[in-house]
């Protein structure tokens, strides 16, 4: 059996084109089910066929390209720690790859399961459609499967939602992150009818964003049990709410129903609270500064050795200061990562303003303090 492999490469408007280039063997036990999203089907699961840096289509003699992928399990892996990264930008205000990419292998260097590009704490509110199509194809490039690559997607327009979740799928990413519509405070079912139309129309992996503090609105556990039990594509949570709580009855009502669905937390400090309740980790912004600190905590827990988890706790107890220190808090922990990461600027969009002199030693203290400065 064979099939036809080719590049996947990028045109002048910006849009994946491919063409056939050689001819590949197909082992034993391999059925290709897909040529756009380059996967075949085996008996043990999904494996891509990837050719760096360009992406390698795969299909089979006779099979038309574009054909839907059938994805018939859940093969993402959605439990550890994610750092959902500060995005860099330049004296002008620009996209700075290269500081990006510093921030990336601090990152993968201090151990982390995966980057979110586009969270909260990555600015995705003030960066174009254009920007982070760029971004995207850069991180996928840049981490290089040395960790899962998430990309927030989210927004209040659905089609342009549905447009960079396909976009990243193409790109190589492993799975999107979707926050609820804001502005509005609407009710469950809407908010269904919302997760719905984009789940409907996405074959990549979606972690619900939750995060009541800026979109005003809760989703609840039986929305989220709903909305993993209609669509397969639908995976997990990011559960970012000052209050344990939720996140548990999350747990509780999701887990005896789906055991692989993902329950991450989204403030750093539930890390242990998350884990003691059965959930899978966490989505936290202080990992851009100590990503080891979280891992550490992660792995500690895993063993059992909880004298230690005890102790690295009261570094991330400190570390939380950050939070407080501006407004929005996406200041400050830009501010810490340039003073760890060599070459990154400080500097965010509108609406965070530049810190003053006293907002930076206030910085400075709480890093030394949490013993990340001397």
């Amino acid at each position: 059996m064979t099939c036809r492999v080719g590049y996947r490469g990028m045109d002048e408007n910006d849009q994946f084109s491919s063409m056939v280039l050689v001819e590949l063997g197909i082992p034993p036990g391999f059925n290709v089910v897909s040529s756009d999203l380059m996967e075949a089907q085996t008996q043990r699961g999904i494996r891509k066929f990837s050719l760096t840096p360009s992406k390698a289509i795969v299909y089979l003699d006779g099979l038309a390209p574009g054909r839907p992928a059938r994805r018939q399990e859940r093969a993402v892996m959605l439990s550890g720690v994610f750092a959902p990264m500060v995005t860099a930008f330049d004296a002008e205000g620009r996209l700075d790859l290269e500081s990006n990419e510093r921030i990336v292998e601090h990152l993968i260097a201090g151990g982390v399961d995966g980057i979110l590009f586009f969270g909260s704490t990555g600015e995705f509110f003030a960066l174009t459609l254009a920007e982070k199509k760029e971004l995207t194809r850069f991180a996928v490039e840049a981490v290089g499967g040395r960790a899962a690559v998430l990309v927030g997607t989210g927004g209040t327009v659905v089609d342009e939602v549905v447009e960079l979740t396909r976009y990243a799928q193409q790109a190589g990413a492993d799975a999107a992150v979707v926050i609820s519509p804001y502005y509005f405070q609407l009710d469950q079912e809407s908010l269904y009818r919302y997760f719905a139309e984009v789940a409907g129309r996405v074959e990549l992996p979606i972690l619900l964003y939750n995060f009541p503090d800026r979109t005003a609105v809760n989703l609840s556990p039986e929305l989220v049990l709903r909305l993993g039990r209609d669509f397969d594509s639908v995976r997990g949570i990011k559960d970012t709410v000052d209050n344990i709580s939720h996140t548990r009855e999350v747990i509780a009502t999701v887990k005896p129903k789906m055991s692989d669905f993902a329950v991450l937390s989204g403030f750093d400090e539930y890390l242990v609270p998350n884990l003691l309740a059965g959930g899978d980790g966490v989505i936290g912004g202080l990992c851009n500064i100590v990503p080891s600190l979280h891992v550490a905590i992660y792995e500690a827990f895993r063993r059992g050795d909880l004298a230690t988890v005890g102790e690295l706790q009261k570094r991330i107890n400190v570390l939380m200061g950050l939070y407080g220190v501006s407004q929005p808090f996406v200041g400050a922990i830009k501010a810490a990562v340039s003073l760890v990461v060599e070459g990154v600027s400080p500097a965010c969009r509108a609406p965070a303003g530049e810190l003053t002199d006293q907002q930076f030693e206030a910085i400075r203290e709480i890093l030394a303090q949490a013993g990340v400065l001397d």
